[in-house]
């Protein structure tokens, strides 16, 4: 992810409904996400559905949407749990399926694995200061 802009309010920024474009690259590709949130629970739990894209998405893919969750585990930990979801669209979605399913698993993995270096960065010089 690249950028980051709410096409909404910014007072509202932050609630179910809201949208946002998202500039994105993967790979050599770079392009953008026009998504809008459908869940929202404070501090638990977001997610969003892609309703327009320019990475071509949607010729394989119908409703693609991701969530990301927050799972507090004691003091000094916190389960990140961050799901791709979509139905395939038509027979080359459906061939296409178990490899897009794979990259976005790399993808999440390779998200999620930035997070915990930040959050542990982040936790170092705090425990410095």
């Amino acid at each position: 992810m690249k950028s980051v802009e709410v096409l909404t309010n910014a007072a509202d920024a932050e609630k179910l409904g809201t949208a946002r474009k998202v500039q994105a690259e993967f790979g050599q590709k770079s392009g953008y996400f026009l998504e809008h949130r459908v869940e929202h629970v404070d501090g638990r739990k977001i997610a969003y559905l892609i309703d327009e894209d320019n990475f071509g998405i949607s010729r394989l893919l119908s409703r693609p949407g991701f969530s990301l969750e927050l799972e507090p585990k004691g003091d000094q930990a916190t389960r990140v749990i961050f799901s791709f979801f979509h139905d395939p669209r038509g027979v080359k979605g459906r061939i296409m399926n178990p490899l897009i399913k794979l990259q976005q698993r790399r993808n999440r993995l390779a998200a999620l694995g930035s997070l915990k270096r930040r959050a542990e960065e982040i936790a170092r010089l705090q425990a410095k200061k």
